[in-house]
């Protein structure tokens, strides 16, 4: 196995300086943490929906966008409602955008009251910190269509607007291109749901017509337009047809490129695609295709786990869709690949490359690679993070974090037993919130990376990773929570969210002595 991974060095020099001081102000010894720490929603605290915020469970629907918007929905007690989808401001103030029992839009043949918030998601309409957020609820209702999906523009003064259903079971979707009439959408698959910096909508969908056909079909933001990606019967280059099952998608943030992993009838039992158009398709990769740096091994699962992270310059420019793989035996055989599939906008088939190999050596770090995890992030990816879990390094290390921009990039951020900041501790093996972390940012657009861990003396924080700043500690065991009089956090032993976009941190945390035993806090 060749030792490509060659740049590896705890400065990440040139890339990620890996120093800094921990809490929200600074120090001596390095850079300051960007923003401030606050709280956003304390349990027993007031609400906009009248009431106070109940129990904030670790695994809280939370999302953040750029400027400090933070999206998340909560349980009220004593309000105008048993539970809101909120929005956090700029500012921090908060506004109600969705109540349970709230009557859907009928907008695109939606009905029914909202009874369960499924996902949320939240985008920036914009590039300076007064752009509007633009949100996205999937949501299940008391009657009438049984799953929507809403959508809702909240402006830096809290105004809301253009609050629509955008999707809906029982709207008529897009034909298939072999197979006809594909009917209305009679199921939706929230985990198969990926939403683009426009806040438009690429969702995977069962029709009523044929067998029936399943597929990949995009909407608008405000649900006016509808456009199919892929469908069940359309032609697979490289032979066979696509089939039924659509468990991943991934686009760039513009939404002009889009991925999708399927299983494909006919040739190989599973592949991954992606497309400009919605009929004109380029192989990213499928079972049976050699996985490159593997010696002859072929993959025996195309896609295995894991985001489709796709990435462009924009229109006209060149695109790539990195993603999770498995070889065939022996093991080890989980690696992260990439591909470019687009070359000045026009579809094109290059050459698949490895960014980490199963089995690879790791120079710097040594030890092999056995087994590698990537995260889902902001659209469009300008750098992503793959753990690598090892066996015999030297340093004793079990995981070892990379920043990659391409193939010829890659450099580690930080592994098993590299001191935490401020210092004292080291990290590892134990990194709670990544358990959550699969439908949830824990990578930014442009590489930063935030996490919570267990550390080598038991104690327990939230950690950021900011590219080409620093290695902040957010929060850790014992500090002083932010708006909680006199409360100071719990142990973040156990699993809970943390989620990140550019310049903004979100974590629910455990709080002793304080206002409420729990809460949500923002960094940014």
């Amino acid at each position: 196995m060749r030792h490509r991974v060659s740049a590896l060095v705890l400065s990440l020099a040139g890339a990620l300086p890996l120093v800094g001081c921990g809490g929200s102000g600074g120090g001596d010894s390095g850079p300051t943490v960007p923003g401030t720490l606050s709280a956003v929603a304390v349990e027993g605290a007031s609400t906009p929906a009248g009431g106070v915020f109940g129990v904030l469970p670790s695994d809280l629907l939370v999302a953040v966008a750029p400027s400090g918007w933070v999206a998340f929905a909560a349980d009220v007690v004593g309000g105008s409602t048993a539970t809101g989808v909120f929005v956090a401001r700029p500012n921090g103030a908060l506004v109600l955008v969705w109540s349970k029992g709230e009557t859907v839009p009928s907008t695109n043949g939606a009905s029914g009251t909202l009874d369960d918030v499924e996902r949320l998601w939240i985008r920036r309409d914009g590039s300076d910190s007064s752009s509007d957020a633009l949100l996205v609820a999937h949501v299940t209702t008391s009657g009438g269509s049984g799953e929507v999906i809403l959508t809702a523009r909240i402006s830096t003064g809290g105004a809301i607007s253009e609050k629509r259903s955008a999707l809906a079971l029982g709207r008529d979707l897009p034909d298939a291109i072999n197979l006809g009439n594909v009917g209305a959408l009679t199921a939706l698959d929230e985990d198969a749901t990926f939403v683009d910096g426009d806040a438009d909508i690429f969702f995977h969908g069962t029709g009523t017509g044929g067998t029936p056909l399943h597929g990949v079909w995009k909407v608008s933001r405000l649900g006016d337009q509808i456009a199919r990606v892929a469908v069940t019967g359309d032609t697979a280059p490289g032979g066979g047809t696509f089939g039924f099952d659509f468990p991943v998608i991934g686009a760039d943030a513009d939404g002009d490129l889009a991925a999708f992993a399927c299983d494909v009838v006919g040739v190989a039992a599973q592949g991954v695609y992606a497309t400009t158009d919605g009929s004109t398709y380029v192989k990213v990769a499928a079972n049976g295709d050699t996985a490159p740096d593997t010696g002859s091994r072929t993959f025996a699962s195309a896609w295995d786990g894991g985001p489709l992270l796709v990435s462009t310059g924009g229109p006209g420019t060149d695109g790539y869709v990195t993603w999770r793989g498995k070889a065939t035996a022996p093991s080890p055989d989980h690696g992260v690949w990439t591909r470019q599939v687009l070359s000045a906008g026009v579809p094109t088939s290059a050459f698949i490359q490895s960014v980490v190999a199963p089995g690879e050596t790791l120079s710097g770090v040594g030890g092999l690679v056995t087994d590698v995890t990537l995260w889902a992030q902001e659209p469009t990816a300008a750098r992503i993070t793959i753990r690598a879990e090892l066996s015999g390094s030297p340093s004793g290390a079990d995981h070892v974090f990379l920043s990659a921009g391409d193939p010829s990039d890659v450099l580690e951020m930080f592994r098993d037993g590299r001191i935490a900041p401020p210092g004292g501790a080291t990290f590892g093996p134990g990194y709670p919130s990544l358990l959550y972390a699969d439908l949830d940012d824990a990578t930014s657009r442009g590489g930063s990376f935030a996490f919570s861990a267990t550390l080598s003396d038991a104690s327990t924080g939230v950690y950021w990773a900011v590219r080409n700043l620093g290695f902040f500690a957010l929060a850790t065991q014992g500090d002083t929570a932010p708006g909680t009089g006199s409360g100071t956090f719990g142990s973040f032993a156990a699993p809970s969210v943390v989620v990140t976009a550019e310049g903004v941190v979100a974590f629910v945390a455990p709080v002793v002595g304080g206002t409420g035993a729990t809460a949500l806090f923002r960094q940014g």
